[in-house]
C-alpha cells in the first residue's frame, strides 16, 4: 500500500508483503504445473520470511519431487525452527 511505501515505520512490513507476493506467485505457477517456477518463487519467499512454515513445508514437498536431497535439509530446517 502506500502507506507502506511513503510511511517509514511501515517499512518492515513490505518485507512480509514481499514475502506473500511470491508465495502466491509459486502458488499461480503451480496450479499453470511449472513446479520448477514455482519452486523459485518459494525460494524467494524463504528468503524473504524464513520463519513461515507453510512456505518452508510447499518448499520442502516440492523439492521432494525434484531435488529429495534439498527436500531433507529443508525438512531439517523446518524442524529445528518449528520443533
Amino acid at each position: 500500500s502506500l502507506r507502506q511505501v511513503f510511511w517509514p515505520p511501515a517499512w518492515r512490513e513490505l518485507r512480509g508483503v514481499r514475502a506473500k507476493y511470491f508465495r502466491d506467485q509459486s502458488e499461480a505457477h503451480l496450479a499453470a504445473g511449472r513446479i520448477r517456477d514455482a519452486l523459485a518463487a518459494l525460494r524467494v519467499a524463504n528468503d524473504l520470511g524464513p520463519l513461515d512454515y507453510d512456505t518452508g513445508m510447499l518448499a520442502a514437498q516440492l523439492n521432494h519431487l525434484i531435488r529429495p536431497e534439498q527436500a531433507d535439509a529443508e525438512y531439517r530446517r523446518l524442524y529445528d525452527l518449528h520443533p
